[in-house]
């Protein structure tokens, strides 16, 4: 639950952090019941003067000619979108003259897709950082996105960087992401019998782990639910899921712990390959022997259809997992 006190508080910071004017046209196909949308697309443009070009749904086939033909100086997205554009069929890079950059948010966006993105298209992708609890966290704008980073946290956050006992961290080593810029702000979810429920007082983890650089940009390494412990090591599977999007067969990829009586869990991939090319689960996985250690190498590939998201667009990395537990393979 956002109060309007809340909203406000971040519209502003976020408008800043993407570096957004009055001469700004924001092109959105989100659902304005996304936070993300809401704390991008409605409340700082109205605190600056810019415009939105709301678009009915996302289109691969149209979302550059909307762009084309609205003017829009800043696009919203997010990696599923990214990655959708990314495999269409457009051979040349768009001409859109009027386009600053495009957002990534929501989930993380690996840097080799980032980079692929930006050579095949010429747009710059400014990846920014956020929690439905809290709105924008982090933003850097295009002209200045430094790629690997979701840019610097919003000064009235007065984020940190903690460790297992709550102690702050020093820059470059990475920890829990907390923050409470609000003095004394509940941070509260609607329960499912209607009452409003506080979660935490003053300041709240947010979920994610990362670190903060010299410069103060702040790097994602991935969610600590999402961790992978085998045999008391933590291994983060984005790291992996990098590792295996290098391979230019490879669409989409997931990485997931499984259980597993030696370890207590074992990694395992999930990967997507693009349609027509022939390569085989053994060749991906002398791929990441090559590339990681061996702890981290997944212990089986498996070749995929396709991947489970969220509502939002996130990679499912649960119901993965409850794939594995059925034994199933390919949905």
């Amino acid at each position: 639950m956002l109060s309007f006190r809340e909203l406000l508080s971040n519209a502003e910071p976020t408008a800043d952090g993407f570096n957004l004017t009055a001469h700004d046209r924001i092109y959105d196909f989100r659902s304005f019941n996304w936070c993300s949308a809401q704390t991008l697309s409605a409340v700082p443009p109205l605190c600056r003067g810019a415009t939105l070009i709301l678009g009915r749904k996302f289109s691969r086939s149209r979302f550059f000619d909307h762009i084309r033909q609205y003017g829009a100086t800043i696009a919203t997205g997010n990696p599923t979108t990214i990655g959708i554009l990314l495999n269409g069929d457009a051979a040349a890079a768009p001409e859109l003259p009027t386009l600053r950059f495009m957002t990534s948010s929501s989930a993380p966006l690996l840097v080799d897709e980032w980079r692929r993105f930006e050579e095949r298209f010429g747009i710059r992708v400014s990846q920014g950082y956020g929690c439905s609890e809290i709105g924008w966290i982090a933003a850097q704008p295009g002209e200045q996105r430094r790629i690997g980073t979701v840019g610097r946290p919003h000064d009235y956050h007065r984020l940190s960087i903690v460790g297992a006992e709550g102690q702050m961290l020093p820059p470059g080593e990475p920890g829990a992401v907390e923050l409470g810029g609000l003095p004394g702000n509940a941070y509260r979810t609607l329960a499912d019998d209607g009452s409003i429920r506080v979660d935490c007082q003053g300041r709240m983890k947010t979920g994610d782990l990362g670190f903060l650089d010299g410069e103060g940009y702040l790097h994602l390494t991935g969610r600590a639910k999402d961790l992978i412990i085998r045999g008391g090591v933590n291994i983060s599977p984005l790291e992996i899921d990098g590792v295996l999007m290098r391979r230019s067969e490879v669409i989409e990829a997931c990485t997931v712990g499984v259980p597993d009586k030696m370890y207590g869990e074992e990694v395992v991939a999930y990967v997507v390959l693009r349609p027509g090319v022939s390569i085989g689960a053994a060749d991906i996985l002398r791929h990441c022997a090559a590339a990681l250690p061996a702890f981290k190498t997944p212990k089986q590939i498996v070749l995929s259809d396709e991947l489970p998201k969220t509502e939002r667009g996130k990679l499912d990395r649960k119901a993965l997992v409850e794939r594995w537990a059925r034994g199933t393979t390919r949905p």
